[in-house]
C-alpha cells in the first residue's frame, strides 16, 4: 500500500493539543487488518486533497437499515475514483446508556463489532450525545447494526426527528442530584423512539436532562426541551448524622468551613439604602376572581394568600413600576393564569383561570 503524502494535514499535528490526524495515521500504520489500513489511508488522501483545493467532496444520499429511516449519516465521495477505499464513509449514530454509564465488556463488544465492519474511527460522544461510528460502507452498515443490536444497542436520531437524549451522570456519582435523571432519560427515549427512528418532523428536536441547576448537560442551551432537577421542599438535615459529623471533625472545623462559604466582598461597605423600599400594594379581588377562588379552594386551599404575597410587591418589569397605565397584566401560578390591573397603589385581580 502506497501512503498518500499529507504535508498540510501533518501541520495539524504540531502544537500542544492531541490531533485527530494522529489517530487516523495510527490506524493506517499500526492496525493489523489491511482493510482498515487502506480505508484510513484513502481517507487521509481525500482530506489532504480537500485542504489543497479548499473544497469538500462528501455528498449525501440514502443509507439505512431495515425498519429505520434515521440514525445514519450517509457520505459518498465525489473523488472516489482517486480514493476508492474511502469512497463510502457513512457514520452510524448509536445511543449511549443514560448518564453514559458503560461496562468494560459493553465497550469491548462495540469495539470488536466496529473493528469487524467499520474503519476503526469512533467518537465518544457527538454533540447530540451519540456514539459516532465513523466510516462504514453501504454493505457493512446492516451487518454492523445487526451485530450490536443483538447485544442491546440501538441507533440514535439523525435528520428531522427526535434526536438521541442525554442525561448527566446524576445520582450515581453526584451529590447535587435532585431527580432521577436516568429514569427521566429512559422515559423520554422509550416514549419517542418511533419519532427517533422514523423522521417525520419539520426539524430536529432534542431532549437533555440535568439533575440540578448546575446543568452539566448544558441542556438550556443545547436542547429544545431541557429537564432540570430542582429541590421542591424545605432542606432536610439528618440531625443524628450531623452530630456524628461534628463529633468526628470537631466544632471548630465545622464552623470554620461553613464560615468560609460566606465571603465578604472586598468592596463591601455598610450604610443605608439610597431609597426606601417601595410601599406595598393593596390587593383587591373582582367578583369574578372571588368566585374562581371559591371554585379552586379544593385544589389550592391557600391560593388567595399566595396571590396577595405575589402581587403585593408589584411583579411588573422595573421600568413599568413607575409608569401609570391601565394595562392588564398576567402571571402564572401553578397551572393558573392570573390577570390583574394596577391603578395607583391598588392592584385588582381580574380573573383566575386554568391554562
Amino acid at each position: 500500500m502506497k501512503k498518500h503524502d499529507t504535508p498540510m494535514l501533518d501541520e495539524l499535528e504540531n502544537g500542544p493539543w492531541p490531533s485527530f490526524i494522529s489517530g487516523i495515521k495510527r490506524l493506517r500504520d499500526t492496525h493489523p487488518e489491511a482493510r482498515i489500513n487502506e480505508m484510513t489511508n484513502d481517507l487521509l488522501g481525500q482530506l489532504e486533497h480537500s485542504y489543497e483545493t479548499r473544497k469538500g467532496y462528501w455528498k449525501g444520499g440514502t443509507v439505512s437499515v431495515y425498519g429505520y429511516g434515521g440514525g445514519i449519516i450517509p457520505r459518498f465521495s465525489e473523488v472516489g475514483d482517486a480514493f476508492p477505499k474511502s469512497k463510502e464513509f457513512h457514520t452510524l449514530r448509536v445511543q449511549p446508556p443514560a448518564g453514559n454509564f458503560y461496562t468494560t465488556q459493553s465497550l469491548r463488544d462495540l469495539a470488536d463489532s466496529w473493528e469487524k465492519y467499520g474503519s476503526g474511527l469512533v467518537t465518544f460522544h457527538g454533540q447530540t450525545g451519540n456514539i459516532m461510528f465513523i466510516g462504514s460502507t453501504t454493505d457493512s452498515t446492516q451487518h454492523f447494526f445487526d451485530d450490536i443490536n443483538d447485544k442491546g444497542w440501538d441507533l440514535g436520531g439523525a435528520g428531522p426527528c427526535v434526536r438521541t437524549a442525554m442525561s448527566c451522570v446524576g445520582a450515581g456519582r453526584c451529590e447535587m442530584s435532585n431527580v432521577n435523571e436516568h429514569k427521566a432519560h429512559r422515559l423520554l427515549v422509550n416514549n419517542f423512539i418511533d419519532d427517533m427512528h422514523r423522521p417525520a418532523l419539520p426539524y430536529k428536536f432534542k431532549f437533555k436532562v440535568s439533575g440540578c441547576a448546575n446543568d452539566c448537560m448544558n441542556s438550556i442551551e443545547r436542547a429544545d426541551m431541557s429537564v432540570i432537577g430542582t429541590w421542591r421542599d424545605d432542606i432536610k438535615i439528618d440531625q443524628d448524622e450531623f452530630k456524628k459529623y461534628v463529633g468526628l471533625k470537631g466544632r471548630k472545623y465545622v464552623i470554620d468551613n461553613i464560615s468560609k462559604l460566606v465571603v465578604k466582598p472586598a468592596n463591601a461597605s455598610g450604610g443605608y439604602a439610597a431609597e426606601k423600599p417601595p410601599s406595598k400594594l393593596v390587593i383587591v379581588f373582582s367578583r369574578e376572581a372571588e368566585e374562581e377562588l371559591i371554585a379552586s379552594k379544593v385544589n389550592y386551599p391557600n391560593l388567595k394568600e399566595l396571590i396577595v404575597q405575589l402581587l403585593t410587591l408589584d411583579p411588573r418589569p422595573a421600568w413599568r413600576v413607575k409608569s401609570q397605565d391601565n394595562k392588564q397584566y398576567g402571571v402564572t401560578l401553578y397551572d393558573l393564569n392570573i390577570k390583574f390591573r394596577i391603578e395607583g397603589k391598588q392592584t385588582t385581580v381580574i380573573s383566575i383561570r386554568a391554562e
